[in-house]
């Protein structure tokens, strides 16, 4: 009998070996618990800079946190503020408006559908889904109270039915353009990207007009999972991140209906692999964004009071990727 309990012991612990970790998330903060905080504590899209998190809010606001003391370090209105901003993504690319500021530029997916009035430039009130590209303004001590709208990238696509945009940092060749062909979950959708050369930033370049001659690379996400396998054309698509040459793309709403999920394929050297997650039972929220903290990802989650950000074990999500 010790034997076979021995026996029995081996080979469960050779499974569990053998079986992939479910990344499981840890709550770092509640925007609810900082009453310093003195817009919305709803939350969108991130962007992480060192131990700063820059969690952007619907209409364009920013709120600083400091990861590591989990204290509230600025909060101010970005400069393409306005109520057709929903935020939805961000990131930091590859430039900085001048050698001597802290921050490299942020990127923010306007993502509504909206054209763009509030900023003043008539050539611009007609383009909507547009990239935003702020410079984060700085103290004398480095420490952020504000951003300024230097630039807008424009893509017009004939047929679909959002644009969002992310790039990879770690590799800042290019930037993607992703986006619903027919909208979450409906009939016949697929989420199609295209790539374009990261469009090289210039003070004298405001308006940035990106054509179908200029895509490098276009595909379609479901190309990139197994045949047959579920993937986020079928559900609530959400932020984005791409990290290290794998495109992570967070879903849904928490609820049964539309479950908490993260779906992720290599782009690159990663090509071929995938992989998927429901975290409906841990995570019962909206996951926004995503974004790398060190070994961590970054999540923040809508809730029905207020914004929750949450991390994850980065090395989980590497390691359960299976090839076709």
């Amino acid at each position: 009998m010790k034997h076979i309990i021995t026996v029995a012991a081996a080979v469960l612990l050779l499974a569990s070996c053998n079986t992939p970790q479910r990344p499981r998330p840890e709550l770092m903060f509640r925007l609810i618990d900082f009453e310093e905080i003195e817009h919305s504590r709803n939350v969108q899209g991130c962007a992480v800079y060192g131990d700063l998190l820059f969690s952007l809010q619907d209409k364009g606001w920013c709120n600083v946190f400091d990861l590591e003391g989990k204290e509230l370090e600025a909060q101010f209105p970005l400069g393409s503020q306005g109520r057709n901003n929903h935020a939805n993504i961000a990131f930091f690319g590859p430039q900085r408006y001048d050698e001597s500021d802290r921050f490299p530029l942020m990127y923010v997916s306007q993502c509504k559908s909206k054209p763009v009035t509030e900023i003043g430039l008539a050539e611009t009130d007609s383009l909507s889904r547009l990239l935003f590209v702020e410079r984060i303004l700085t103290d004398e001590n480095g420490t952020p109270f504000g951003s300024e709208l230097v630039q807008i990238i424009n893509y017009e696509p004939a047929q679909w039915n959002s644009r969002l945009w992310i790039a990879d940092t770690k590799q800042p060749d290019l930037i993607w353009c992703y986006g619903n062909i027919v909208g979450n979950e409906k009939p016949g959708n697929r989420i199609v990207l295209k790539s374009f050369a990261f469009p090289e930033f210039s003070p004298d370049r405001f308006l940035v007009n990106l054509t179908d001659n200029e895509v490098k690379d276009s595909l379609y996400f479901d190309e990139l999972l197994p045949e047959g396998a579920r993937g986020p054309q079928n559900a609530i698509l959400q932020g984005a991140a791409i990290i290290d040459g794998i495109l992570y793309l967070p879903c849904g709403v928490g609820s049964k209906k539309h479950p908490s999920e993260v779906f992720y394929a290599g782009l690159r050297r990663h090509k071929g692999k995938y992989g998927a997650f429901d975290f409906t039972d841990v995570l019962p929220w909206e996951p926004e964004d995503f974004d790398l903290w060190g070994d961590r990802i970054i999540c923040p989650c809508n809730t029905d009071s207020s914004g929750f950000v949450y991390s994850f074990p980065y090395r989980d999500f590497v390691r359960s990727m299976t090839r076709k």
